[in-house]
């Protein structure tokens, strides 16, 4: 399992990373409603050039995010490569970058938008506006507002 302690330089988005919480966990604020995601061992880290978070809300909301990470320069992101999805089994989120959109095997344009994306150490981090989706990953109404979301994922080595 790779670990996500690396120390890459970024760019840190806007209210992420200025407060402390446990291991394992990610914090998700979607339009002011900030959730809490478990993360289990092997659902967050680095696999080659995408840090990846998958967790799970006490309410049973899903997240899943990934951060692009440039191959030839390990201390940038890439938010164009980079997306979040959060599902309560009715709605899903998203925001996504075209180039992680296109990765999903999609042609249409990506959902929403990422503006930031970082990793920080241990921290995966990502900042922007997702829509609503419906089961088949269509923007469920192309005329509603999209709501601001933020990612602070904490994913500390393994013991």
């Amino acid at each position: 399992m790779v670990v996500v302690a690396l120390a890459l330089v970024a760019g840190l988005p806007a209210g992420c990373g200025k407060e402390e919480f446990q291991d394992r966990t990610a914090v998700v604020t979607l339009d002011g409603r900030r959730s809490t995601y478990v993360l289990d061992d092997g659902t967050c880290g680095l696999d080659g050039e995408t840090a990846f978070v998958l967790g799970r809300s006490e309410g049973g909301s899903v997240l899943q995010a990934v951060v692009g990470v440039d191959p030839d320069d390990p201390g940038r992101t890439v938010p164009d490569a980079s997306g979040i999805t959060v599902s309560d089994g009715a709605v899903d989120l998203a925001a996504f970058g075209a180039e992680a959109w296109e990765r999903r095997g999609r042609i249409d344009p990506a959902p929403g938008t990422v503006e930031r994306a970082a990793i920080r150490g241990a921290r995966i981090q990502l900042r922007g506006t997702a829509v609503p989706l419906d089961a088949s990953g269509a923007v469920t109404d192309p005329e509603a507002a999209p709501v601001e979301i933020t990612l602070d994922a904490r994913c500390d080595a393994e013991d």
